[in-house]
Order: structure tokens, then sequence, then C-alpha cells
């Protein structure tokens, strides 16, 4: 046997443990990227990053951190400290980021709904003006209707009474005189009724009242009337029986 070959041998039979030093080696692998994870993110102002950028650093650091906890890596301590300082800081500069935009959104939704109540509000008055100015233009469309009511009740009306009155009966002058006011009343109410959602208690109180009077003028009037023409008739029987009576005794 050679020289060599009982050197190879002698090797081959020793103590060296290669699966242990693979290992070691892994772990100086790994905790080299410990190190220049945190050599990188350590002392670095994560305010002026942007939150897609800081959330990928949250997650590479867990992602480190979780790695060690799994797999037991031979790791110092104190970059496993610096570890978890610099995921606090990003957690931290992340939270603070999203609250914000939380904030900004707010002062943003509280300007939107400030504006919106504004337009509200001058909605509102708008619309209160429009309502008064609708109302006075109803009143004064009203106030022209009746006048000119009045002015053809005035013309029309009157003089139609006053020639009725000089050729009916004396006694259909009162109910004559009712109705015509009657008439009036309903041409009112009706006017009335065009510019208001409902009519007053007190004006169908006074139409009704109005219409009551009427018809029992008109009844009276009719009962006169058929009185008077049974006593008309009766002195016209006694009248003809007293002649009758005369001109018997004449030819007596």
């Amino acid at each position: 046997m050679s020289k060599n070959n009982k050197e190879m041998n002698d090797v081959s039979s020793s103590n060296i443990n290669i699966t242990e030093i693979k290992k070691q080696a892994y772990n100086i692998i790994k905790s080299t990227e410990y190190e220049e994870f945190c050599q990188k993110y350590m002392g670095q102002n994560f305010s002026s990053l942007k939150a897609e950028e800081l959330k990928k650093i949250y997650q590479s650091g867990i992602g480190l951190l979780n790695q060690h906890y799994i797999t037991n890596d031979t790791v110092k301590s104190d970059i496993i400290i610096h570890l978890q300082y610099i995921i606090n800081n990003v957690s931290y500069e992340i939270w603070n980021k999203q609250a914000n935009s939380i904030a900004t959104q707010n002062n943003s939704l509280n300007k939107d709904l400030g504006k919106a109540i504004q337009k509200v509000d001058k909605l509102e008055k708008d619309a209160g003006i429009n309502k008064k100015e609708i109302k006075r233009m109803k009143d004064d469309m009203k106030s022209v209707t009746t006048t000119i009511i009045s002015i053809i009740l005035a013309i029309s009306i009157i003089p139609t009474a006053i020639t009725g009155i000089e050729k009916i009966d004396a006694n259909y002058i009162l109910p004559f005189l009712s109705s015509i006011i009657l008439f009036g009343m309903i041409m009112i109410v009706f006017t009335y009724s065009i510019y208001q959602d409902r009519v007053k208690k007190s004006t169908w109180a006074i139409l009704i009242i109005g219409l009551i009077l009427s018809i029992a003028f008109w009844i009276i009037s009719f009962a006169l009337d058929i009185k008077n023409v049974s006593e008309s008739d009766d002195n016209l029987n006694n009248t003809q029986q007293i002649i009758n009576e005369t001109i018997n005794l004449n030819n007596g």
C-alpha cells in the first residue's frame, strides 16, 4: 500500500462529521442573510418610504424571524434583537401611515359632508323663498279673481235681481233674493277651492246655512201662495154663491 492511500484511509477513518460541517456552513450563510438585512435597514428613516415598500420590508423581516424560530438557526442574539427592532419600527411606520391616511380621508369626507350640508341648507332656504313667493302669487291671483267675480256679480246679478223683483210676486221676493245670494256664495266658494287644497269649515257652514235658508224661504213662499190660491178659490165660490142666490131671489 502506498503512502498516499494510507493517508487517505486515515482521513476517511477519522471522526470528521461532514453533515455537521454542512449545517454550520448553511447557518453561516443564513447568519449572513440576517446581518445583511440588519445592516441595510438599521437606523434607516422609514417615514420617507411609501406604504408598499414598508410592507415588503416588513414581510421580509417577519420571514427571517419566522425562519430563525422554525429552523433554530445559530444566529447571534444581538442580530435577532436588531431584526425585531427593525420590524417593530417598520410596523409602527405602516400603522402611522395608515392612521394618517384614514385621518386624511376623514377630513376629506368631513369637508365633503360640510359642503353637502351647506348645499342642502341653501336648497332649503331657496325652497322656502320659492314657497313664500308661490304663496304670495296664489294670494294675488285669488284676490284678482275674487275682485273679478265681485265685479261680475255687481254688474250682472244685481241688475237682474232688481229686474226680477219688479216682475215677480211679492211672496217670492225673499226666496228670490236668497237664491241670488246663494248663487254668489257658490261662485265664491268654487273660486276659493281652486286656490286652496281644502275649503274651510266656516265657509262650508255659511254655504249650508244659506242653502237651508233659501230652501226654507221657497217652501214658505210656495205654502203662502197655495194658501192664497185656496183663499181666492173660496172667495170666488162664495161670490158665485151670493150671485146665484141673488139671481134666484130676483126670479122668484
